[in-house]
């Protein structure tokens, strides 16, 4: 069903049987409260004929009777030309956090369950009942045993070439001379 603040015409669309609960709501755009007016279809019918009594003669043609009263002026700005609605365009909610009331009722009525929560994240190693990290493995002994062979790799080249690079950069020179070369 649709609904209209009286106050903004900021237009809802809520379920049937929300409306007919006859509760309060709040517009989201301007905070008016009202409680909303029930459709024609959905007034709770008149009594049998048997049960009422003789009811009198309407001195005014039915037609006439069952005209709804007249609509509220929209309010509008000044010296704003005022814009026609399309009639085709779906009336909702202006900003819609969540899922739409209407979908969380099932046809007899009751709501239907949440989906279920996203599972835990897996406990912080920090946290005391956390489980520990197997450290290393059989890749740390040969990591540790590349660095030193590269490390002992680089001065065996330094102390071979330590002339050749004592000619290219002087200041290497101090450094052959310390260590005998």
């Amino acid at each position: 069903m649709d609904i209209v603040c009286p106050n903004c015409a900021t237009a809802y669309r809520v379920p049937d049987a929300l409306v007919l609960t006859r509760k309060p709501v709040r517009c989201a755009a301007c905070g008016t409260r009202w409680v909303p007016e029930l459709p024609e279809e959905a007034l709770p019918a008149p009594p049998a004929a048997d049960d009422a009594p003789p009811a009198m003669e309407p001195s005014a043609p039915e037609a006439d009777a069952k005209e709804p009263p007249p609509a509220a002026p929209l309010p509008r700005s000044i010296g704003a030309p005022p814009e026609p609605e399309p009639e085709s365009a779906p009336v909702t909610a202006p900003m819609s956090i969540g899922p739409d009331p209407a979908e969380m009722l099932n046809e007899d009525g009751t709501l239907t369950p949440r989906p279920a929560a996203p599972p835990p994240l897996a406990t912080p190693r920090w946290m005391p009942g956390a489980p520990r990290r197997v450290r290393g493995g059989a890749l740390l002994p040969m990591a540790w045993a590349g660095s030193v062979l590269a490390l002992v790799v680089i001065l065996l080249l330094l102390f071979l070439y330590s002339e050749a690079i004592a000619t290219a950069w002087p200041p290497f020179g101090w450094v052959a001379r310390l260590f005998g070369g």
